[in-house]
């Protein structure tokens, strides 16, 4: 299924993010669309990043970036492509001024052939009649300027992706986005629409701003100015020569003004000096060694240059990441954790760098005193408490927290209405093994393991190692009630991976940015890359993720390990082993039984 990305700059409008995202995802879905929103504050003053934070936690659909400061809306625009994923995207404005009911039309040109799709206004609103004769005074310039009919174009658009990635490898830094669509020359086809009045908020677009955005498009995509000024320069020079000579001429008959001539000369020497240090931009030399000059207007072949690096644009990055070093420790049994196990558990191994211990095991104990479980879930020894605080206070090893998620039979039975998974019929869901389970379409379900994992995070642990992040995989599966799972337009198969994708995204927010988040999968999964009853999909997953775990021999874990970098460069693989490996594995986790 073709997936289609939406990307929508904004500034300083936090009363519209929340409304867009609605109003999109419930068009896209009952046109059985697959869908992401990705939103870009651009530099905001209020709290439009929040929103989207917000948003993002509701739906995993959407995804959002902030710039450090205010860059303008082709860099925004531009920022969202790079973050894009869909086979097809669309730029529209974040007020919705673009009517999202052409957005269908887009689509279905898009599907015909059609590589861009523009958004092309039926009139201008309600603007007033300055802003309407400067606008069109503006695209009657642009348009002789760069050859193209503005008034043809909006920055509402749909783009192939081959389109999308042709516009991200041009190394210009000031952009015009509208422009550079027409002269990447695909196959274009077009929508009509009308503008449309704002919900929330006003304008950014100030008479200054819009004067501003004018002139950077003029000279940013058009050559015409530095021809200009080029000829201007030309002129300059020849006047120069002849008042050069006339003035020596004036000198020689004995008729110039006494100090003239010096004065004259001296300038017309400064002068030049200048013009020659600003020709040198254009010199070059040939492999010959004869002198060339590159003027704006030639089309003449050149050496290539390098492209210009990365655009001077920030986006801002979380103060602490997570340092993820290698692993080679023990995981203990699933226990409430003593002084004494801490001693023991260190025997074996040398060269430890993590510890890690079951907080939450598939039974639905938990192993530390925590306020958001269950009654009746916790299960602590009197110096449980202590042993933690000792062990994450530890310099010289990773204290790591294992998590049993929605494989929870105590929650479910203790709110069944609530978070339990249910069959069909209503009850709650049995598995082959006659354990209940969490539903992981459910809110109260995921937040009450994301409160759970906070609390974890707050022991002080560096790594959080969640097990169970899937759907039940045993038992009348065809008896499961999926309709937590779905949405319009989605299978049960393709609602079950969104859920697990998104309570991932929920985690990674929830936790802070220098803990390490990892994730357990069994062996099967990894080396078939998915599991469509759990609604797991390794490819999906592991960028998600810091690491992979999973239960394995030493003999096999090279395997696993090369699926999970086949599908992420940034997601490490650690094998679950229940014997001490040979001498010289570097990467391992022993399991205490």
């Amino acid at each position: 299924m073709s997936l289609l990305s939406i990307v929508l700059p904004a500034y300083n409008e936090e009363q519209n993010i929340a409304n867009t995202a609605k109003v999109l995802g419930e068009l896209l879905e009952q046109h059985g669309i697959d869908y992401e929103l990705v939103f870009i504050s651009d530099g905001s003053k209020d709290g439009t990043f929040e929103r989207i934070k917000e948003e993002s936690a509701r739906n995993p659909r959407v995804r959002g970036a902030e710039f450090s400061r205010n860059f303008g809306k082709e860099a925004g625009i531009f920022a969202g492509l790079e973050l894009t994923t869909g086979d097809a995207v669309i730029v529209m404005d974040c007020d919705l001024q673009h009517p999202p009911e052409v957005i269908p039309q887009m689509w279905e040109k898009w599907q015909q052939g059609a590589e861009i799709v523009e958004g092309i206004k039926a009139d201008r609103g309600k603007e007033s009649l300055g802003y309407k004769l400067s606008a069109g005074l503006f695209y009657k310039i642009m348009s002789k300027l760069i050859k193209m009919d503005m008034n043809a174009s909006s920055d509402f658009k749909l783009l192939d992706r081959k389109v999308v990635q042709v516009l991200l490898e041009l190394p210009e830094r000031n952009t015009f986005f509208r422009a550079l669509t027409f002269w990447a020359g695909f196959r274009t086809e077009t929508v009509e629409y009308e503008v449309q009045e704002r919900k929330y908020g006003q304008s950014k677009w100030s008479f200054w701003s819009l004067m501003k955005y004018a002139i950077t498009n003029a000279t940013s995509f058009s050559t015409l100015p530095l021809q200009l000024v080029t000829i201007m320069g030309g002129v300059s020079i020849l006047f120069s020569v002849i008042l050069a000579i006339q003035t020596l001429v004036r000198y020689l008959m004995g008729t110039a003004v006494e100090g003239f001539t010096t004065v004259i000369l001296l300038i017309l020497i400064i002068l030049g000096s200048v013009g020659f240090i600003m020709a040198r931009e254009h010199m070059r030399y040939d492999a010959d060694g004869n002198l060339h000059f590159d003027l704006p207007w030639d089309k003449g072949t050149s050496d290539p240059v390098e492209a210009p690096g990365d655009p001077d644009v920030v986006i801002r990055e979380p103060e602490q990441t997570a340092v993820k070093t290698p692993v080679r420790g023990t995981l203990l049994a699933a226990k409430p954790l003593t002084m004494e196990d801490q001693e023991t558990a260190e025997t074996p191994l040398s060269e430890m760098t993590v510890m890690a211990v079951t907080l939450k095991d598939s039974t639905g104990r938990v192993y530390f005193d925590s306020s958001a479980a269950v009654t009746g879930a916790v299960s602590v020894k009197p110096d449980t408490g202590e042993a933690l605080n000792d062990l994450t206070a530890r310099t010289d090893v990773t204290a790591a927290a294992r998590i049993a998620c929605f494989h929870d039979p105590k929650a479910a039975n203790a709110d069944v209405e609530g978070m339990g998974l249910k069959n069909t019929g209503g009850y709650i869901f049995y598995d082959g093994n006659n354990s209940q389970w969490l539903d992981p379409g459910h809110e109260k379900a995921r937040t009450y393991l994301l409160n759970i994992i906070r609390e974890a995070a707050e022991q002080g642990f560096r790594e959080i190692i969640l097990t169970d992040v899937s759907y039940p995989t045993a038992g009348k599966l065809d008896k499961i009630d999926f309709s937590n799972a779905m949405t319009i337009g989605n299978t049960a198969e393709a609602g079950r991976q969104v859920q697990i994708e998104g309570f991932l995204r929920e985690v990674r927010d929830v936790l802070p940015k220098n803990v390490i988040l990892s994730l357990e999968l069994p062996a099967e999964t990894v080396l078939a890359g998915t599991n469509s009853d759990a609604g797991q999909e390794l490819s999906a997953l592991a960028p998600l993720v810091d690491r992979i775990y999973a239960e394995t021999t030493e003999a096999e874990a090279s395997a696993l390990e090369t699926a999970v970098k086949a599908v992420s460069a940034t997601c490490g693989f650690v094998p679950e082993l229940t014997e001490q490996p040979a001498e010289g594995t570097e990467n391992w986790l022993l399991i205490q039984k």
